[in-house]
C-alpha cells in the first residue's frame, strides 16, 4: 500500500508509524498506547530484545492473528478506524513477540508456553491500566476463547491446526494462557511470580521446552506435577463439575457432607469449596480424582449454600460457557 511515515516518540521507545494519510492520528494514538504496554513489559519481564526502536505498521485485516515480526508490530485497517487505540490486541501482539522473540520456544510443540503466556501477560496488563474488574472479564474471555476450538486438537499439537489460525489462537493462546492461570492456583501467587522469573533467566535467547518449564514448575512446587501437564497438555476435553451435599446438625454447629461429581474419569485437580453462611465465607481446597471425590465441611453457622470453585481458578464446562461460546462463533 501507499505508506506515509510518523515517528512518534513515547517514554524510553521510538515507534516509527507506517498508514495510509487518513489514518496517521489514529496510528500514532496506537504508538502511544503502544509504548506504555512495552514499558509495562519492561519492567515485570525485562528488555524485550528487540531494545526500544520499534515500528507500527497498517496491515490488512486478514492479518489479525499474525503477532508482526522482531520489532514490528501490526495494527490491521478496522482497528485503525475505531476512535480508541486496540488495546487488548497491543497488548497480545507485544506479549507473542517479546515471548516469542526473547524467550523463544524450543519446537513447534512448545508454542502454547510463549502464546499462553502472551495472552495471560495482555490480561495481566489491562487488569493494571484498568482495574480487577476488566482483569476478570479478561480472564473469562479467554475462557471462551479456550472453548471454541478446544476439541479439535491437544494444546501440544496445535499448531498442525494452522499456525495463527483461529483454532490455533483458541488452543495454543486461550487455553495455553488458562493452564498457566491454573498452574498459578496450584503454586500460589509469589511461587508462579517466581517461576516465570526462573523461566525467564534460564531460556532468554535460548527457547524453552514443555519439558524444562515442567521441571521448573516441580522444583518451584516441592511437587510431582506430570499428572498436571499431562491432562491438560496433551489431552483435549476440560471437566464439567457439580456438587451435591446435605447439612447435618451437630452439638457445636453443622457438618456440610457431600460429593463433587465430574463427566471425566481420569481429571485430577485441587478445586476450592466456599461455604457462605450469612456474611460469613469459609472456604477449603479438595483434591478431585475420579469420578467421584467425597468432602465433609465443618461450620459454626447454618450454611445458606455451597459454591464450587468461588474464585473461578478452574477451566471447566457450564452451559452459561457453552452458551458464551456459541454466540462468540
Amino acid at each position: 500500500g501507499q505508506y506515509f511515515h510518523r515517528k512518534v516518540h513515547a517514554g524510553n521507545f521510538t515507534l516509527d508509524c507506517f498508514a495510509r494519510e487518513n489514518r496517521l492520528d489514529s496510528i500514532q494514538k496506537s504508538a502511544e498506547a503502544a509504548a506504555k504496554v512495552l514499558e509495562y513489559y519492561g519492567k515485570i519481564y525485562g528488555p524485550s530484545a528487540t531494545g526500544t526502536d520499534f515500528r507500527l505498521v497498517e496491515v490488512d485485516d486478514l492479518l489479525a492473528r499474525q503477532y508482526g515480526m522482531p520489532g514490528t508490530i501490526f495494527v490491521t485497517h478496522s482497528e485503525l478506524a475505531q476512535p480508541l487505540p486496540p488495546i487488548r490486541e497491543l497488548a497480545r501482539r507485544i506479549a507473542c513477540q517479546w515471548w516469542q522473540e526473547t524467550v523463544g520456544a524450543n519446537s513447534a510443540e512448545d508454542l502454547w508456553l510463549a502464546d499462553g503466556m502472551a495472552y495471560l501477560s495482555a490480561a495481566e496488563y489491562i487488569g493494571k491500566e484498568q482495574g480487577a474488574v476488566a482483569y476478570k472479564e479478561e480472564i473469562d474471555n479467554l475462557a471462551i476463547l479456550a472453548l471454541k476450538f478446544e476439541k479439535k486438537s491437544s494444546v501440544r499439537e496445535a499448531a498442525s491446526l494452522g499456525y495463527r489460525t483461529d483454532q490455533y489462537e483458541s488452543v495454543a493462546a486461550g487455553k495455553g494462557a488458562w493452564i498457566l492461570n491454573m498452574l498459578r492456583g496450584i503454586l500460589g501467587e509469589q511461587g508462579f511470580i517466581q517461576l516465570i522469573e526462573q523461566h525467564i533467566r534460564e531460556h532468554t535467547g535460548r527457547g524453552a521446552s514443555t519439558a524444562q518449564f515442567q521441571k521448573l514448575a516441580e522444583q518451584q512446587s516441592g511437587k510431582e506435577l506430570s499428572w498436571f501437564f499431562a491432562e491438560w497438555i496433551d489431552s483435549i476435553g476440560v471437566p464439567e463439575l457439580e456438587t451435591d451435599y446435605v447439612i447435618f446438625k451437630t452439638p457445636s454447629g453443622f457438618r456440610i457432607s457431600g460429593s463433587i461429581k465430574q463427566d471425566r474419569d481420569l481429571f485430577r485437580m485441587p478445586v476450592e469449596i466456599a461455604v457462605i453462611s450469612g456474611k460469613q465465607e469459609a472456604r477449603t481446597t479438595v483434591e478431585v480424582n475420579g469420578r467421584s471425590t467425597t468432602f465433609d465441611l465443618v461450620t459454626v453457622s447454618m450454611p445458606d449454600r455451597v459454591i464450587l470453585d468461588p474464585s473461578g481458578k478452574l477451566l471447566r464446562d457450564s452451559k452459561e460457557l457453552q452458551t458464551a461460546v456459541q454466540l462468540s462463533l
